[in-house]
This record gives structure tokens, sequence and C-alpha cells, in this order.
């Protein structure tokens, strides 16, 4: 399955409640996974999907730092976080400070969340107006982190 949407979530029992409601949408070629590190690297070279949407929670906290890991290994990987349950706004800035293409926020209300997957789903660039907001008011960028190491996840965790 070359091209398709990878989904990455630790929701094992709404994968087909997310699934049906993506394909509404209008997302094509859906895979689900719940594994992480070797195994979502394995999954990612076995069906080369042209997208991938992880949900912001699924590494906890270190989310945004294990995408690093992730983009390091696929450079070219299109990737969105969603946030589906409590992920901090203030936190959330650092999966577009570290490379995520899109961030896309249920907690903003389900027509901005529907507006987000959409553009997603279009190939485009989405950043949720909280997060852009946060963005927008930083005095300054801090550099894109170069990967977590193996102590602050076991933290983070």
């Amino acid at each position: 399955m070359t091209g398709g949407t990878l989904i990455v979530s630790r929701a094992n029992n709404l994968h087909s409640h997310y699934k049906e409601q993506l394909e509404e949408i209008g997302f094509k070629n859906l895979i689900f996974t719940d594994v992480d590190k070797n195994g979502l690297d394995m999954i990612i070279y076995e069906t080369a999907p042209s997208h991938v949407m992880i949900e912001a929670c699924f590494y906890w906290r270190s989310t945004p730092y294990m995408m690093i890991e992730m983009l390091n290994t696929f450079p070219q990987l299109n990737n969105t976080a969603v946030n589906m349950y409590d992920y901090p706004d203030s936190h959330a800035k650092w999966f577009i400070l570290n490379g995520a293409k899109s961030y896309v926020n249920r907690f903003e209300g389900i027509k901005e969340f529907y507006r987000g997957l959409e553009y997603v789903r279009d190939g485009s660039k989405y950043v949720s107006p909280n997060v852009e907001r946060i963005l927008c008011e930083m005095k300054e960028m801090p550099e894109k982190l170069s990967g977590i190491k193996r102590r602050e996840y076991e933290k983070q965790v």
C-alpha cells in the first residue's frame, strides 16, 4: 500500500471509528497501528505511506521529540500530530518547531477540527489557531532539537 495514510494511535478500540470518520472526510488507503519505535519504522518502510498522522499523546509528552527521530529516519515524511485527548497547547508548539507539517486539535471545536483535517487531506500545512498564536507570540524561535536522549524519554513516560 504505497501512498496511503498511516494512523498511529494507542486507541485500538477506536480504530474502526476513526477509519470510518476519516474515510467520510475523503482519506483513502488508511492503515492503523499502535506499534512504536522499530515496529513503527518497519511499518513505514513496508507501506511507504504518503502521510503519517500520529496521536499527540502517543508517547505522552515526548511525542514531539520522538517525531524528530521519525523525521531523521524518514526526512521526506509528511506528518501531522492530532490532539484527540488533553495535550497542552504550550507543549504542542514543539510538533511544528521540530518538523511536523501540521497540528490538528480536536479541542478547538469540531468545525475547526474538520477544517484542519481537510487541509491535511489535501496536502496543505495546517496549524491549529491556538498553537499558531503561541508560535506568533514567541519572541525568538528556538533551534530544532536533535532528538531526545533515552534518559529524558524515560522521564517523560
